[in-house]
């Protein structure tokens, strides 16, 4: 053969092997999850109904844990419930967001890391975002930064993740109240407020009773069963009441929220009853400082 068609064929053979390596490392820098338009949790939507565990890393290398087993639970917060508007905002974010932008890189001292599992353990996405606007995004073990839309909504701060406040008696709806045995219908609290500041304090803190903190009865009483107790029991319009007990331990207040149902309540009582179990059985949750000491210290002694 022709020693210049020859060479010319060799030319031809390696400049088509290297677009073909060229292409391909194009492909390969460029995945389906990082191509502009493409969903931001590809493989975690695609998966969704297989979704299993959820797990947050800060810069600190602070973790956060919800996994799923029928309903998805916080586990950092002693397997508490996640709040359902929470976990609605993330799913929505997980079937609607796209990349929308190439961005700066950040530096990862700026970022937080969410990984997504399978229930099988298999991990779906690997993701960083910046620490100041969830909306730039980078996968883990990749250069390339994006932007990406319809994340504002989602949050991984905690007291976000657990449903707040942990209950709440607007005051129009208490009938009477019930405090260590002494009893007054709502017209003598009424009646007391104008001249007795606690009172007052005392039903502005059940219209929204927050926590800070969760622990099983289980192993409060194990640790605090020497702890003192404040009853107080609120009958309400409707028939749903609650027993509240206040524990005062040497320097934290917990509450236990015991919901109760009058035998002349109507009917739709029985689904709420339901879901008031399910969050308060068998937890005490602990109150912050002011709202603890103003439910311990409440009296309707003269």
């Amino acid at each position: 053969m022709n020693k210049k068609y020859l060479f010319a064929i060799c030319i031809m053979i390696i400049v088509s092997v290297g677009s073909l390596l060229v292409g391909l490392k194009h492909l390969e820098d460029k995945t389906v999850g990082e191509m502009l338009g493409a969903n931001t949790f590809v493989n975690t939507k695609n998966n969704l109904f297989k979704l299993g565990r959820i797990v947050v890393t800060n810069s600190n290398q602070e973790q956060i844990n919800l996994y799923y087993d029928g309903i998805w639970y916080f586990e950092e917060a002693a397997d508490y419930f996640v709040d359902e508007n929470a976990m609605r905002n993330l799913f929505n974010a997980i079937n609607d967001s796209v990349l929308v932008e190439n961005v700066e890189p950040l530096r990862a001292e700026n970022t937080f890391n969410i990984k997504t599992y399978d229930t099988e353990g298999n991990l779906l996405d690997d993701i960083n975002f910046a620490n100041d606007d969830m909306s730039y995004i980078n996968y883990a073990g990749k250069e390339n930064w994006y932007k990406a839309d319809n994340l504002n909504d989602i949050s991984f701060n905690p007291t976000d993740l657990l449903p707040y406040p942990l209950l709440s008696v607007p005051e129009e709806f208490i009938l009477a109240v019930n405090i260590n045995n002494h009893y007054a219908t709502k017209s003598a609290l009424d009646e007391i407020k104008p001249f007795n500041e606690d009172i007052s304090g005392f039903l502005n803190v059940l219209s929204s009773i927050d926590y800070v903190g969760i622990i099983s009865e289980e192993l409060f009483f194990e640790n605090y069963a020497d702890s003192m107790v404040k009853e107080i029991k609120l009958y309400l319009m409707g028939g749903l009441n609650y027993h509240l007990q206040v524990y005062k331990t040497d320097e934290e207040y917990y509450l236990k929220i015991i919901p109760e149902r009058e035998l002349i309540a109507r009917t739709e009582v029985n689904a709420i009853m339901k879901t008031k179990k399910m969050y308060y059985d068998g937890w005490l949750f602990q109150l912050n400082d002011e709202q603890g000491k103003l439910l311990y210290d409440i009296s309707l002694d003269e």
